[in-house]
């Protein structure tokens, strides 16, 4: 009988960390976008209602904050993660995206393309490009949303080949977009505040856009290539885990554990801490390094300077 090799036994070990997990989440991604929905109206009628400049800045930024979390909650829905429901899931998530001209259908099979391609194919759409030297100010200062949203349409109709329901989903994120884009521009110009409105588009477009992209910085930058043959290593050590505390985390929807993510997928982000622990631990039982992270996000972001 042949010995099976180490990484065959180590492979095994960290699968069976995984299965003694639940696979529903506990109720926390229902609560969680219900807190932000009520963060959202509350900004909104501060920013359409309140007097003071102050307030109605304050509005814009909890609109602002609030938008960013919610649109980090459609990664999850990506995954059928978020709630009990995969339908709900995502007409809720296209509830959140359109608004803000998100392509979420079309996304949702881009993201799993780039949970296959990963560290192993330079086709990954989500792949920063290494060739910037200074990728952290142009994501995040100078492409922030926009930039955000045209690399995924134009990907999802590059990739539109490779899955075909990519060319549906475009078609589906399109006319979504323009046709929610349209009923609120009309209700702007009826209600007489068309330039209000574009202002709170654009500075939610800037600040979400801006962290979102700095997300996906913090989350991949340069562990495209990580030197690992098993798919499952690949993941692992192809993505950072950032240590944060469980609020952030919670609102952040476990994406800060981002190596057990992509490792598996299907893990609801309130397990992936206790997953993460695991990996760490069978990891250092069989003498492999430890998964590549940061101490907090500071020094995440340090590293990228």
């Amino acid at each position: 009988m042949v010995e099976p090799s180490p990484e065959t036994v180590l492979v095994n070990e960290l699968n069976r960390c995984r299965r003694g997990l639940a696979r529903a989440e506990a109720g926390g991604g229902g609560l969680r976008i219900a807190a932000l929905l009520a963060s959202l109206s509350l900004g909104g009628a501060l920013y359409w209602r309140a007097d003071p400049l102050l307030l109605r800045l304050c509005g814009l930024a909890l609109v602002s904050a609030s938008e960013t979390f919610l649109l980090i909650a459609t990664h999850e829905a990506c995954h059928r993660t978020l709630l009990r429901d995969p339908r709900l899931e995502q007409l809720l998530a296209a509830a959140i995206s359109w608004p803000m001209a998100w392509p979420f259908f079309s996304y949702r099979f881009l993201h799993q393309l780039h949970h296959l391609w990963n560290g192993r194919d330079e086709r990954d759409p989500e792949r920063i490009n290494l060739q910037s030297r200074h990728p952290l100010w142009s994501a995040v200062a100078l492409q922030a949303g926009l930039g955000l949203m045209a690399k995924t349409y134009r990907a999802a109709w590059e990739l539109r080949g490779v899955r075909p329901r990519l060319r549906q989903s475009l078609k589906l994120d399109v006319a979504g977009v323009v046709i929610v884009q349209t009923l609120l521009l009309s209700l702007a110009i009826w209600q007489g505040v068309l330039l209000e409105y574009l202002l709170s588009w654009i500075v939610v477009e800037r600040l979400s856009g801006g962290f979102l992209q700095l997300r996906g910085l913090v989350e991949h930058w340069g562990l495209e290539h990580p030197p690992q043959r098993n798919q499952l290593l690949v993941q692992l050590y192809g993505s950072r885990t950032i240590k944060v505390t469980p609020a952030l985390n919670w609102l952040m929807g476990g994406l800060p554990h981002h190596s057990a993510h992509h490792a598996y997928p299907s893990v609801p982000s309130d397990q992936l801490p206790l997953l993460t622990e695991q990996i760490e631990q069978t990891l250092k039982t069989h003498e492999y390094p430890p998964l590549p992270g940061s101490e907090n996000y500071g020094q995440a972001i340090a590293e990228l300077l």
